[in-house]
């Protein structure tokens, strides 16, 4: 196949792209997966940027969140699902309500300590606009990698 025909998304279309910076934006943070809930987008030890004035509410992007009932702050991604609510005269509303997860999910793992099937996302939820906004931090934008402009010379 030629170089023209190949369709870069066909590989693996649910990996996004980040841009890698050697220096942070005006308005963005760093901030370092240490636990590698973010794989295969960030990988762990890898260090995201995050810009802070970016905090509109996008599904299936990446954003880093502060729990209200945590100090612990953790890269996540939104997604938006109708749920029915139960009304306090016990009909149903259905409303499209939001999603808070991380992207690697959980690995099973039988009883002998072997992987079984795909891995599990969890997600928290259902949450209303107004929560999402109050939790984001902002939205992930790229990598933080200082010094990767620097040329490397060839030996020899």
């Amino acid at each position: 196949m030629a170089a023209d025909e190949f369709s870069h998304d066909a590989q693996q279309p649910e990996l996004r792209s980040f841009v890698i910076y050697d220096e942070l934006p005006p308005g963005c943070i760093a901030f370092e997966d240490i636990e590698g809930e973010s794989f295969p987008h960030v990988r762990k030890g890898e260090l995201a940027v995050v810009d802070t004035r970016d905090r509109e509410l996008d599904e299936g992007e990446m954003y880093l969140i502060q729990w209200q009932t945590s100090s612990r702050a953790t890269l996540a991604g939104l997604t938006k699902r109708w749920v029915n609510i139960c009304n306090p005269d016990r009909s149903t509303t259905p409303r499209e309500l939001w999603f808070v997860g991380s992207f690697a999910g959980q690995q099973l793992i039988t009883l002998e300590g072997k992987a079984w099937g795909d891995r599990i996302r969890f997600m928290d939820g259902p949450y209303e606009d107004e929560y999402v906004r109050d939790i984001l931090i902002g939205r992930v934008i790229g990598l933080y990698a200082p010094g990767s402009r620097t040329a490397v010379a060839p030996k020899g």
